[in-house]
């Protein structure tokens, strides 16, 4: 059999050839000096080893089925007879972990990460025994339905939570991407596979790119080891692809992914933004940052970042529907006072006698008032005002918090006399009908 093309070694470190492909690629890469020193320099240690059954006891539990197998081992569903409970049993190859890892992990407790229960080592194997999470992975997540930039945000901010958690706890994932995350039909999120993925020299392929290399920090490319920073850039990465259907760095090979990132500019916002805010763009790129020491200090401080201008979301909606409102009441009082200005003089006057200049005089001091106020002013200029503010703010552009400070502002200037405004309507409205009201 000749060497496999990269698309074959691709789907092999990914774990979606067929059965009996993955045999025959097996074999190749077993007698293939060249083939393994390849997939060993990508940080993929292969080491096939002796196949567990389908069907027998790893330990205490009970295999029932192979689930999952990637570049650092295979997933079985199994049961735990001792507990009487399903879990997740993640056997490693040879030489791809330790128990002292395998330890840190099971110290890591969080609601968005998926547990584990237990860990061992069988054959020079290390097995994790890992809570069973149900939902689908964050890729097929994405696919399967249209998702607004408010659902794929709080999908991340539990993510973040997650990474956050680890990093406190001294644990780096090191391998962030949309396969290691779980989304469940509630939304919430469990990721998993931490510190499982441990990189090195990747620097030493020049022809390969697939799947996991894709999210790496180029520091990482560049042969450094895993830490909060690449995490965190990977995450940012993960994020970009998800809000605007490409990563931020993308190449056909690893060569060129390094040359893209030692080379590269400012990186600009997507021109089909798809509908996601201004705001998030420099939230993301600051995330992928080619200088780790130009990204965020941790991913505590992404994640306020993201959350914080979540909850100004809810303002600028309440906002937006207060203009709204605001619309509707100016539209209502400028007819009013049209409508009181230009309706014909009553032909039969009730028999008032209010001829007094005092009250001839006031009336018309509020009556000009009242005209400049509401006509030419509040009323009339809010007919046009609050629209465009209510869709700046449903847009949200920052011109639009500026328009609507100053629209408050002149509003609250303007209305400490609207009580005294609504009630002349109310009391001119008669009297102006009546000529002999206001005659003497």
């Amino acid at each position: 059999m000749e060497c496999p093309d990269d698309n074959t070694l691709a789907e092999l470190m990914q774990g979606v050839l067929s059965v009996e492909r993955r045999r025959q690629v097996e074999l190749h890469i077993d007698g293939c000096a060249s083939c393994s020193s390849l997939l060993v320099g990508v940080g993929r240690t292969f080491d096939r080893g002796v196949d567990l059954p389908l069907q027998g006891k790893l330990g205490r539990y009970e295999l029932v089925a192979e689930i999952g197998r990637g570049a650092m081992g295979s997933v079985y569903s199994a049961h735990d007879p001792l507990l009487a409970r399903e879990v997740a049993l993640k056997i490693l190859h040879k030489n791809a972990g330790n128990l002292d890892e395998a330890r840190a992990l099971a110290r890591l407790a969080h609601p968005n990460v998926v547990g584990v229960y237990d860990v061992g080592e069988e054959d020079g194997r290390v097995w994790i025994a890992m809570e069973r999470a149900s939902g689908e992975t964050l890729g097929a997540w994405l696919r399967s339905a249209p998702r607004t930039w408010e659902a794929i945000l709080g999908v991340f901010v539990q993510a973040a939570r997650a990474l956050e958690a680890a990093h406190a706890a001294g644990v780096v994932h090191g391998d962030f991407k949309p396969d290691n995350v779980l989304v469940a039909r509630d939304g919430s999120v469990k990721v998993m596979d931490f510190g499982l993925a441990r990189l090195h020299d990747v620097a030493r392929d020049d022809r390969l790119l697939a799947g996991t290399p894709a999210y790496m920090a180029p520091e990482q490319l560049e042969g450094g080891e895993a830490t909060p920073a690449s995490d965190q850039f990977a995450f940012a990465t993960t994020l970009h692809e998800a809000l605007y259907g490409a990563r931020a760095y993308a190449a056909p090979t690893m060569t060129e992914l390094r040359d893209q990132m030692r080379n590269a500019r400012v990186l600009q916002r997507p021109a089909h933004a798809r509908g996601v805010p201004d705001w998030v763009f420099p939230i993301v790129a600051r995330g992928v940052e080619i200088d780790p020491r130009f990204r965020f200090p941790s991913m505590r401080d992404l994640a306020s970042a993201i959350t914080k201008r979540i909850d100004g979301e809810v303002h600028f909606k309440i906002n937006a529907v207060l203009q709204l409102v605001m619309w509707v009441l100016h539209v209502a009082l400028t007819a009013f006072f049209v409508i009181a200005l230009s309706a014909p003089d009553d032909p039969h006057p009730r028999p008032h006698a209010v001829d007094e200049a005092g009250l001839r005089w006031a009336v018309t001091l509020i009556v000009v008032w009242l005209a400049a106020l509401f006509f030419l002013g509040w009323a009339p200029l809010g007919v046009f005002w609050t629209p465009i503010n209510a869709y700046g703010l449903f847009r949200r552009r920052r011109w639009a918090l500026r328009s609507t400070m100053i629209y408050a502002g002149y509003s609250i200037w303007t209305c400490v006399g609207t009580p005294f405004a609504l009630y002349a309507l109310l009391s001119l409205w008669p009297l102006r009908k009546n000529k002999n009201a206001t005659s003497s």
